[in-house]
């Protein structure tokens, strides 16, 4: 069988962050919108972001992702922020890709595929501090002046 119980120090963790879920809520939209305001200036081209500003939803603020034009694009940012002590992430990997998925999938999803392969994580975690930020935007600027 498999045993699904948080361990104590992984649920002390997450208790300590559940009573403080507010302030840290507080903190990453800071820093999500601070990211849109500023990548929203320069993205169209160079690679693409959300647009959060929909009624019809209510944004988490647990990542904060670009999307480029394709996987080699992807790559070479997250290995170029890397070289700046900048760590980004690519995303999930879609589930109809997966060896279970497969099994259900009639089909290629083509726009999910598209987007995955162009989509990387900005570092997102409570304890940015503003320093932090603008290193984040001015090597992404620095970035993209090399495409």
């Amino acid at each position: 069988g498999s045993e699904y119980r948080a361990p104590e120090l992984s649920a002390a963790l997450l208790f300590s962050q559940f009573k403080d879920y507010k302030n840290i809520q507080k903190k990453r939209e800071k820093i999500w919108k601070f990211y849109y305001n500023e990548l929203s200036k320069f993205s169209s081209e160079k690679f693409e972001i959300l647009n959060y500003k929909n009624k019809l939803k209510v944004c988490s603020y647990h990542s904060f992702t670009i999307i480029f034009k394709n996987i080699k694009k992807r790559n070479y940012f997250i290995n170029f922020m890397k070289m700046k002590g900048i760590y980004c992430y690519f995303h999930y990997f879609p589930l109809h890709m997966s060896e279970f998925g497969k099994k259900f999938a009639k089909e290629k999803l083509l726009n999910t595929e598209k987007a995955w392969n162009g989509l990387v994580r900005l570092p997102i975690y409570p304890d940015l501090k503003n320093f932090d930020l603008k290193y984040i935007i001015k090597s992404i600027k620095n970035f993209t002046k090399m495409l």
